[in-house]
């Protein structure tokens, strides 16, 4: 019930749809109700009783309210449709904004592949049950109109509806109680399977390198299976629903005809009214099954709301203060005594001491305005995570980081983020022109800041040499090489205008020759901008300003290349394992 209560922000947004489509929806409602009525009266006074005018005006009533039901079930339909419609992409417009709203942290047990199912079959989901109310809704509403005709009609025979409609309530119930953990089981495995699916398609040619493909679709298999098992027993238990409700629709009609004949017999019910108590018996029962139908779909709804809204509901871990402000430009980049630990990766923690959890031991750095600085360190000594600081990706456990003198805690994230701009080493495309990618960062770069930010990235040349140059498509990923993509994301990088750019083994899919063209260009044509660049190979490091070594959680050494070979044993011995100096 929390679930769909949250959904009513969302449904009030579209309040006037739905408030028409219960309008129709009533009026439809009301007009089949009043048919079997107007039937009886038509048969016992029209018919038997001879009474030709009356037969054609109740024909003629008959006729204008089976012209009301469509008319009205049409305009109910079309604004239920853009109510649920409405409904459906509120909600995905949410998703997508704390999607995008929220750290890579704060997705924490959230896979891609669950993400995605999110985004798309839960939330279709909620579209569907939603323009499922129209029958949820009006079966109730017609059942009460029916009985209530029913008592107008006979005090007697009423009493077998008042005895089987709780029956058939409390079996619709059961039902919903004992399918609930199959459905929620079946989600589950559902985005098990797409993850599974997901990382097959996305390794192919890995998983045919290996020559896998015999195990992977036995785990395919494994994991279908598994799907299916929950699948099963939901259905199983769901599919009792309609024969047990048909069972007792049966000895209802029986009860009606038995009792109902009599009275029909000895004079106190007439034949039209004994025919009309069937037709509502029928649609009663037939009523009360189409709810036991829909109740599948809105139990699978639940489901799907609570999956949607664990995201749009996660609150993020990383916060402006209440009176935050903008970041002004330029400044220099200062960390003090900052520490940080593992269990923030992963809030779950486990296991460890405090000594083997910490990453960073009070590190206090600084990078200066306009400079040029490499970080290098053995894997694993949290170089990524140490720029992700920066940018309040992650949030340190104490200490301080200021940016131009203001403390990144006390400013706005957009305006930080903003500030800094990162090309990863696992590079992202996306699908579209180059222009589009490169300006991804900046929409109004011109076309020749784009060209120099190219040149500057060593891919001017290959862009140029394409049939369409700048405007060629390319489709995310797919048609350009893992050392084109990462200088087309150098290039974005580039291309941004932040003050701050940060280069995290963003030239690894490069050959020698390119990968130092490039590290030249970033070192020396971008006067003014503050550029770190995460790299293992002591080769490029030597054209940076200055170099920072990471081991340890510490720094273990800050200067040029040949000030560390002299201060720095950290250094030196990553210099001897890549053979960059004499023994």
């Amino acid at each position: 019930m929390n679930s769909i209560r949250a959904l009513l922000p969302y449904i009030r947004r579209n309040k006037r749809a739905a408030a028409l489509a219960l309008c129709f929806m009533l009026l439809e409602t009301a007009a089949e109700a009043a048919i079997p009525y107007m039937t009886a009266g038509l048969i016992d006074e029209g018919l038997r009783g001879g009474q030709m005018d009356r037969v054609v005006r109740s024909a003629g009533i008959i006729l204008l309210l089976s012209a009301g039901i469509a008319l009205f079930g049409y305009f109910g339909t079309k604004f239920l449709s853009a109510f649920s419609a409405g409904t459906a992409g509120a909600v995905r417009s949410d998703f997508m904004r704390k999607l995008c709203f929220l750290s890579p942290i704060d997705l924490d047990g959230l896979s891609e592949s669950s993400l995605t199912t999110r985004m798309t079959a839960d939330i279709s989901q909620i579209q569907q049950a939603l323009q499922m109310l129209n029958t949820f809704l009006r079966a109730p509403c017609y059942i009460i109109m029916a009985v209530i005709m029913v008592f107008r009609i006979s005090d007697s025979l009423s009493r077998i509806f008042v005895v089987t409609i709780p029956v058939f309530g409390a079996v619709v119930w059961l039902i919903v109680r004992a399918s609930r953990k199959h459905l929620v089981r079946r989600a589950r495995s559902t985005d098990v399977m797409n993850r599974y699916i997901l990382e097959n398609v996305t390794n192919i040619r890995l998983v045919k390198t290996y020559v896998r493909e015999d195990s992977q679709g036995k785990g395919f298999t494994e994991q279908a299976g598994e799907l299916r098992g929950h699948s099963m027993k939901a259905d199983a238990i769901i599919g009792v629903a309609n024969p047990s409700l048909q069972l007792f629709v049966n000895l209802c009609v029986c009860a009606l005809l038995l009792i109902g004949g009599r009275e029909a017999v000895g004079g106190s019910l007439k034949l039209g009214e004994l025919l009309g108590l069937i037709t509502y018996t029928n649609q009663i029962l037939y009523q009360i099954i189409l709810i036991s139908m829909v109740v599948v779909p809105l139990l699978n709804v639940r489901v799907s709301v609570d999956r949607v809204l664990e995201l749009i509901q996660r609150e993020s871990r990383i916060a402006e203060s209440a009176d935050a402000k903008p970041l002004g430009p330029g400044g220099d980049i200062v960390l003090r005594d900052v520490c940080f630990s593992r269990t923030a990766l992963s809030p779950e923690g486990g296991g460890t001491s405090e000594a083997e959890d910490a990453l960073f031991r009070g590190i206090t750095l600084t990078f200066r305005q306009g400079e040029c600085v490499g970080i290098t360190g053995a894997t694993g000594q949290g170089k990524t995570t140490l720029v992700n600081l920066l940018a309040r990706m992650y949030e340190t456990d104490s200490g301080e980081i200021t940016v131009g003198g203001e403390r990144i805690k006390d400013v706005t994230l957009k305006s930080l983020r903003r500030h800094i701009a990162f090309a990863p080493q696992k590079s992202r495309l996306f699908a579209g022109t180059i222009a589009d990618n490169l300006k991804y960062g900046r929409p109004d770069a011109t076309d020749e800041e784009m060209t120099e930010a190219a040149k500057i990235a060593d891919i001017h040349d290959f862009i140029t040499g394409l049939p369409q140059g700048y405007e060629t498509r390319i489709t995310g990923d797919g048609n350009v090489s893992g050392g084109q993509r990462q200088r087309l994301c150098i290039a974005r990088t580039l291309l941004s205008g932040a003050e701050v750019m940060v280069f995290d083994d963003s030239t690894s899919g490069l050959d020698k020759v390119t990968e130092e063209r490039v590290i030249r260009g970033l070192c020396e044509g971008c006067p003014g901008k503050t550029r770190i660049i995460i790299t293992g190979k002591i080769s490029n490091l030597r054209h940076m300003d200055r170099i920072v070594v990471l081991d340890g959680g510490r720094v273990a050494g800050t200067g040029s290349h040949e000030e560390l070979l002299r201060s720095s044993q950290v250094y030196r011995e990553l210099c001897l394992s890549q053979n960059e100096v004499e023994p």
